[in-house]
């Protein structure tokens, strides 16, 4: 088990938040990653994945994920076509968890 924190807006370099172009809502990197779950090819087991997805969309702090799972985010994740920084904040949360 991974204690890991999604939960982190996205803020571009002058500090400012993000904010999604449709809503006008600030990103929220677990949002995302929950949506790129869904959105997915299905790893090993498509109700599992979804369980995750949901379970990382909605967090709102430090979640607990089996090494299993995370592996599956990070795999997801990885192939995915994200932003440099969309993607810092990720690689950030998967340091945090690892303990790098």
């Amino acid at each position: 088990m991974k204690k890991v924190n999604f939960y982190r807006l996205l803020v571009n370099l002058k500090g400012e938040s993000v904010k999604d172009q449709e809503t006008g809502e600030p990103l929220l990197i677990s949002k995302m990653v929950g949506n790129l779950l869904v959105g997915s090819k299905a790893q090993k087991d498509a109700i599992r994945q979804m369980d995750v997805a949901r379970k990382i969309y909605n967090s709102d702090g430090e979640i607990e994920l089996e090494d299993a799972d995370l592996e599956t985010v990070k795999k997801v994740v990885g192939e995915a076509n994200m932003s440099c920084l969309a993607r810092s904040v990720f690689d950030e949360c998967i340091k945090v968890a690892e303990g790098k």
